[in-house]
Parts: structure tokens; C-alpha cells; sequence
């Protein structure tokens, strides 16, 4: 009874081992961000970017000035059918995010590695291949000596022990395992010329980057794969001049001319809000430069404290944007590697062996250190079917501004004066004299079975405009 459970656990180990504006942009319309179902991500961003006539890189403005374009991508990796799927697609846009600034950081400079060899050898007709050219004739034969190559042959070697106790027979594979490395080892004799080619190149940038903003955004999900989020990124002097003032608290004396207040100029139609995510600069009623910053997230749950908890999250989410447009310490590194081999033998007919041995590796990062921020507003809540999953989505826009940052910490400190002598029980005013007091006898409250399948809608007492 024993044996089948040891067989299954030798596979389960087999398995493992196997496994080892810029300045001031116009507002968004109501173009500027949708879900794609035919086109992929990136040639709806080519698009954009040919409508617009801006290339990856360096742009300018009719006036002159210079403004900065870069793109990213980001994948959702959770299927429509996934009830994690509208939580996965707001970690695809900050993907898509991290690409961009990425981007950006080998814009401003990257450091570079080239290093690429080959070498050609051919064998005498009469002559045997030395070791060296037999080895890499019957590489794909000869056994792997590393530590997991003969952990694999210690678990074959168990299992078909197992499989020949329980009446399998494996000496025809071995036989024809055994074959086939004669075969190479035959071949390898009659080999003519080695190829080889190597290529390495590496690709570092290091950097802080500021007062990037998510201009356009698209969604693709098509059937059957997963879905992307596309993001361009713009940076002007504009910008960075507004990302400036997150940290140093100054607010821009020059106005541009005002447009609509900021809440007029949202989008209305929901499934533009469903694919916009990210931090833009708009203009305000008085003319000031105000950051908008989108968000959005899913409930966990079919019920209202879940639902709440997406409006949180969502708003967290924005507050942590407009942190990030502040400024982040930028890295990306990338590794490829090409390497390929081609043998070639004295057999009529035979095609030389080929093997491409191949790799890349990519590494993204962006940090923000904690930074005191004052005056992120919520401006619109918002929520949704997905066209995709059906899921409710559940959107925030909150908004900054340099104005408004010198409100708030104006405020706070009027607050914390009057809050902090209430807070410590300390009094300022006199003892008055001592009031009669009424009260009675309270009577016990009465359950009412009904009340648990009543429901209730009902607003509370507005508050005085002209109070404050």
C-alpha cells in the first residue's frame, strides 16, 4: 500500500526539480481613455501618438518650449472571469507607470554594455574532433552532471524500480535513451565545423524623476489573453514646476487663463472614468494649476462595508500618486544575453545542429520617502459596471493645488491650537454659576421585531453655507 503513495511523491519531487500639456494640458476629453476589444494596447498608443504628431522622447510646442513623451505598459495579470480582475487592473496601470518612468530615467541617461564574440573551427577530414568539438556535438545527449541533472536520474532510477515491481517495463526507453547517445557520439566523429556566437548587453539608468503625468490611458483586453493598460507620459518645466511645490510649499504667482471649475471639466461618461487612472495637471475657474489624480479599485464583498473599503482604497491609491508625482529615485537595469551554436558535419544531407541558448532579464523600480502633503481633496466618487468582468468598479479623483496646499496648512495650524487645548481639558473661561438641572426617569427602549425588515434612505440636516 505503501508503494503508490512513495511513486506519487517521487513525481511530485520530479515536478519540483523540473519547475527549479505639457505646461498645462487641455482637459482630458472624452476620447482620452477607453477599453479597447478588437486593438491591442500598444497600437492604440501608436495611434494616439501619430494623431498628436509626438514621438517617444523629446517633443516641442508650438511656442517653442520642449516637453518630454514616454510610454509604458503594464499587464493584467487576473482573467475577466477572476473576481480579483478589478484589482488587478489598478496594479497593471501602476505597471504600466513604473515602465514609463522607467523610460524616462534611460531618456536622461543610461549606461551601456556591449560585449559580442565568435569564433569558427573547422575539423580535418581525416582527423577525429578533438574532445572539446565531440562534447559539443553530443551535448543534447550526454548526461547533466549538475545537482539537480543527477536528482533527476536518482528519482528515474526509484521509479522505474517502482514501475518494474508493478510490471512496467522501462528497458525499451533505456535502450533507446542508450541509442541515441551512441548515435551522437557516432556523429560527433564525423563533425566539419563549429560556430559559435555570443552577445552581451547591459543597460543601467539611475535617477530621480518628477512631475510625470498619465496624459492619455488606454485598456485592451481581448479574449482569450490577458488584458494591458497603455499609459503616455508627458513632462514639461510646467509640471516640474508644480511637483516643486509639493515640497517647498510655494505657490506660483503667474495665472493662466481660467477655464471651467475642475469638477466641470471630469469626465461624465463612466466608461471613460473606468480607463482613466493617474495624476494630470488641469487649470482651474481662477486660472491656478491644479493636479488631478484618478483611482479606482474593487470590494471584496457584495456589501456596503466592502464597498467602502474600495472608495478607501481607491482614495489611497490617489493620495499615493500625487506623492509619486512629487518625486521618486528612479532604477532599471536590463541583462540580454545571445548565444548560439551551429555544428556542422561530413554527412551528406545533413543539416548542421543548431542551439540557441538565449536570455533576458528586466528590473524596474521607483521609491518616494514619506512626505508630509497638504490639501488633497476628494472632488467626485464615482461607480460602475466593468464592460469586460461586470464587476462594480469603484473610482475617486482627488485634487491638489499649490493654492489650496497653503489653505491647509493654514487650517491646521488654526485647528490644532483650539483642538489641542480641548484635547488636554485645559479652559480659558470662568465658572458660571450653578444652573438647575432637570431630568426624569428614562423608561427601557422597546425592541421592535419589525425594525430588522424595514429599510431606511433618509438624509440628514444640511449645514449653513453662511456659517462658515
Amino acid at each position: 500500500m505503501k508503494t503508490p503513495l512513495l511513486f506519487a511523491a517521487l513525481c511530485a519531487a520530479t515536478f519540483a526539480l523540473a519547475q527549479a500639456e505639457p505646461g498645462a494640458f487641455a482637459p482630458i476629453d472624452e476620447t482620452s481613455a477607453e477599453v479597447d476589444m478588437e486593438e491591442d494596447a500598444t497600437s492604440k498608443v501608436q495611434e494616439f501618438l501619430d494623431a498628436k504628431g509626438w514621438t517617444e522622447g523629446d517633443n516641442a510646442k508650438a511656442d517653442g518650449s520642449t516637453f518630454i513623451v514616454s510610454v509604458g505598459y503594464g499587464t493584467i495579470a487576473a482573467p475577466p472571469s477572476s473576481p480579483s480582475y478589478n484589482a488587478s487592473r489598478p496594479r497593471a496601470f501602476a505597471k504600466a507607470m513604473l515602465d514609463a518612468k522607467s523610460q524616462m530615467a534611460r531618456y536622461l541617461e543610461q549606461t551601456l554594455s556591449v560585449a559580442v564574440e565568435m569564433s569558427y573551427a573547422e575539423q580535418g577530414a581525416s582527423g577525429d574532433p578533438t574532445p572539446q568539438e565531440q562534447m559539443a556535438a553530443a551535448l543534447n545527449a550526454m548526461p547533466d552532471d549538475s545537482l539537480i541533472g543527477k536528482g533527476k536520474r536518482y528519482l528515474h532510477a526509484k521509479m522505474d524500480n517502482l514501475l518494474s515491481k508493478e510490471g512496467v517495463d522501462t528497458s525499451a526507453q533505456r535502450e533507446k535513451a542508450q541509442a541515441d547517445y551512441a548515435a551522437a557520439a557516432a556523429k560527433a566523429k564525423q563533425l566539419a565545423a563549429t560556430e559559435t556566437f555570443k552577445r552581451a548587453i547591459g543597460a543601467t539608468a539611475t535617477t530621480y524623476v518628477s512631475g510625470l503625468q498619465a496624459f492619455y490611458t488606454v485598456e485592451a483586453q481581448g479574449k482569450g489573453e490577458n488584458g494591458e493598460i497603455g499609459v503616455v507620459c508627458v513632462w514639461s518645466p510646467a509640471l516640474a514646476e508644480t511637483a516643486a511645490a509639493l515640497t517647498n510649499g510655494q505657490v506660483p504667482t503667474a495665472l493662466r487663463k481660467g477655464k471651467k471649475p475642475i469638477r466641470e471639466q471630469l469626465p461624465t461618461d463612466t466608461k471613460v472614468l473606468i480607463s482613466t487612472f493617474g495624476v494630470q495637471q488641469k487649470i482651474d475657474e481662477n486660472g491656478q494649476l491644479v493636479l488631478v489624480s484618478y483611482a479606482q479599485n474593487a470590494a471584496r464583498t457584495a456589501n456596503k462595508r466592502a464597498e467602502r473599503a474600495a472608495y478607501s482604497k481607491a482614495q489611497l491609491d490617489a493620495s499615493a500618486q500625487i506623492r509619486s508625482f512629487a518625486g521618486e529615485a528612479v532604477t532599471t537595469n536590463q541583462a540580454m544575453s545571445e548565444a548560439e551554436q551551429s555544428l556542422d558535419y561530413n554527412i551528406e544531407g545533413q543539416l548542421p545542429d543548431y542551439r540557441d541558448e538565449s536570455a533576458y532579464n528586466e528590473y524596474q523600480q521607483s521609491v518616494a520617502k514619506a512626505l508630509p502633503i497638504n490639501g488633497i481633496k476628494v472632488v467626485k466618487r464615482w461607480s460602475a459596471k466593468h464592460p469586460v468582468s461586470g464587476q462594480t468598479v469603484y473610482g475617486v479623483v482627488c485634487a491638489w493645488s499649490p493654492a489650496g496646499a497653503a489653505l491647509a496648512r493654514q487650517v491646521k495650524s488654526t485647528v490644532e491650537a483650539a483642538a489641542k487645548a480641548g484635547a488636554e481639558g485645559k479652559r480659558s473661561i470662568g465658572t458660571p454659576a450653578a444652573a438647575g438641572q432637570g431630568g426624569g426617569a428614562s423608561s427601557a427602549a422597546k425592541v421592535n421585531k419589525e425594525a430588522e425588515n424595514r429599510t431606511l434612505l433618509n438624509s440628514g440636516d444640511e449645514g449653513d453655507e453662511d456659517a462658515f
